[in-house]
């Protein structure tokens, strides 16, 4: 890694840490709602696509994957990752509307997108 991708990568952390923790826990009061997979207030629907989520891209990360490059390797991770956070946003947007805690989610598959592009364009440079 070159020191223009591990800048990008703690400009991005510092700007996740400032919007999510600073601005929307302590100045708009939206608490964060940690869940996962098979947590018991999660709807049944959004673990199967959760679930899906996790066959799929881990179907799709093969073993011939060793002539492409880091990036490429773990793009499927980053994949997972995003489209995790994104169903369960869009989960708590669904059901807990007043909450706002959807917010949170929205940030952090932002940021996993983000960090993945910071690398991908960081390796090409």
């Amino acid at each position: 890694m070159n020191t223009i991708t591990i800048v990008g990568i703690v400009v991005m952390f510092a700007i996740y840490i400032l919007v999510s923790q600073l601005y929307l826990k302590r100045h708009l009061g939206i608490q964060n709602k940690h869940e996962w997979l098979f947590s018991k207030n999660r709807k049944t629907y959004a673990k199967i696509i959760d679930f899906f989520i996790l066959i799929f891209l881990n179907l799709n990360s093969g073993t011939n994957l060793h002539t492409y490059s880091l990036v490429i390797r773990t793009s499927p991770m980053f994949g997972m990752f995003f489209l995790d956070d994104v169903n369960q946003g869009i989960e708590e947007l669904l059901i807990n509307r007043t909450e706002k805690s959807y917010y949170h989610k929205f940030i952090g598959s932002f940021m996993i997108l983000v960090a993945f592009l910071i690398l991908f364009v960081g390796e090409r440079v």
